[in-house]
């Protein structure tokens, strides 16, 4: 099973950067690409997305669309050989990255319970 890696890298009001990398498997993976991706075309189709990104007990950030919060997204294998190493060093900072990254997979959801008609 492949691995890869998830980085959120975004600040708030210029004052603090709020960023992670998470390591995920091949499955949330390809949640992620999927939602993404669903994400893309129901912007496209739909008009922009407004998304915001909580982190900590009252912060978080407002995007105008869709687009502009994945900018704050970098994802990419990690090649099996290096797998181990990234592991030792990132284990503890994803928090941020994945709560970013299921928040585009909420998102995506909510989306494709509206289209159905379902609140």
């Amino acid at each position: 099973m492949k691995n890869y890696y998830v980085r959120f890298d975004d600040d708030w009001a210029d004052e603090m950067d709020v960023g992670g990398i998470c390591i995920i498997e091949e499955s949330k993976y390809n949640e992620f690409k999927d939602a993404i991706e669903f994400l893309e075309k129901y912007e496209k189709e739909n008009g922009n997305i407004a998304v915001f990104m909580a982190f900590g007990t009252n912060e978080d950030n407002d995007y105008d669309s869709f687009k502009d919060f994945l900018v704050c997204f970098e994802y990419d294998e990690i090649p099996e050989n290096e797998l181990e190493i990234a592991k030792k060093y990132v284990w503890d900072s994803g928090r941020t990255a994945y709560y970013g990254m299921t928040n585009v997979i909420d998102i995506a959801d909510d989306c494709k319970r509206l289209m159905r008609g379902i609140e």
